[in-house]
């Protein structure tokens, strides 16, 4: 994680960036059934599971998540 002038902030938003990255919904390190329905319960919102950053969650970030299984 890069420190900066916002000094901790910044780790945690590179960990959030981290999660998105890999369909992590739930940050437990692993891509598996609990991060599925968590985005499906998310499904249609702008909200947390939103991983490829189009303003909903959608097949897109279910792709993420799928290419991330396991």
């Amino acid at each position: 994680a890069s420190l900066g002038p916002l000094g901790e902030i910044s780790t945690e938003i590179d960990a959030v960036s981290d999660v998105r990255a890999t369909g992590d919904f739930n940050g437990d390190d692993r891509v598996d059934s609990e991060d599925l329905a968590a985005l499906l319960a998310a499904w249609s919102t702008s909200g947390p599971g939103d991983f490829d950053m189009s303003g909903t969650v959608d097949a897109g970030d279910l792709a993420v998540v799928l290419a991330n299984w396991g």
